[in-house]
């Protein structure tokens, strides 16, 4: 990443509010916390008892949310499952004041959902739902939602997660427009 334009980027972040878009994969992230007293009778693995459960933006949402922090005005473009993860993060974005306006729901997909099992200290487990790639149809949707937007901002930023929304053909056409 080429230092002095994130520099002149963090510059105007702190002497206006910058148009920021936000393309790439997003997840949820879920944490659920509890402790570990004993060790089941069934196969030798700890029993966590529940305390607590919280769900974060992750990927994409977490670049966006951070942007947000540092004060700028963001839009986030990704595809999501029509599913209650995808719900979830559709409230976490309007929650941290980040825009869905350029969020594809699909029924052809399941929300990449990571979920973390903690008992302080230790992380225990993590338990992933991924899909295993987009169809070419959701992409296409996608782009059509963002064919008016790439005037109007001061900054594209890519989040790559490897989870299928920066398709090679999709990306070299955003960086052509």
């Amino acid at each position: 990443m080429d230092y002095q334009k994130v520099k002149i980027l963090l510059d105007k972040i702190k002497s206006s509010k910058p148009r920021i878009l936000v393309i790439g994969d997003i997840m949820l992230d879920k944490y659920i916390k509890g402790s570990v007293n004993r060790i089941s009778p069934e196969a030798p693995v700890p029993i966590l008892e529940f305390e607590k459960e919280t769900n974060v933006l992750g990927g994409a949402g977490n670049v966006a949310h951070n942007l947000v922090n540092l004060g700028a005005e963001v839009e986030l473009a990704t595809i999501i499952g029509d599913d209650s993860s995808g719900e979830n993060i559709r409230e976490l974005l309007k929650k941290n004041q980040i825009s869905s306006k350029y969020i594809h729901s699909s029924s052809n997909i399941i929300t990449t959902t990571k979920t973390r099992f903690i008992s302080q200290p230790t992380h225990l487990l993590r338990l992933d739902h991924d899909s295993k790639g987009f169809d070419n149809s959701d992409l296409a949707i996608l782009n059509n939602k963002l064919n008016n937007i790439y005037k109007k901002l001061d900054c594209i930023i890519l989040s790559d997660y490897n989870k299928g929304v920066c398709f090679s053909s999709f990306i070299q056409e955003i960086i052509k427009k």
